[in-house]
């Protein structure tokens, strides 16, 4: 499985975000994890990086209007 993720710990240095690839290995309390095999549409076609990203803010506008923390 061919993955990329993005992970960021807060109050962590010198980095912020890390970016790392391979399998989806939880390493910091919040993550995004994008499955590249599954990035395909029909599996003919991947996903254009713009998509990625409305999918990336779609879920932060559920984060927002969501109550916190999630039950």
């Amino acid at each position: 499985m061919a993955t990329r993720r993005w992970s960021y710990t807060p109050n962590a240095k010198p980095y912020e975000v890390v970016e790392a690839v391979g399998a989806a290995t939880v390493t910091g309390p919040i993550e995004l994890t994008i499955d590249l095999g599954l990035v395909m549409q029909g599996n003919t076609v991947a996903l254009a990086r713009q998509q990625v990203l409305e999918g990336v803010q779609k879920i932060f506008e559920q984060l927002e209007k969501s109550n916190w923390p999630p039950a």
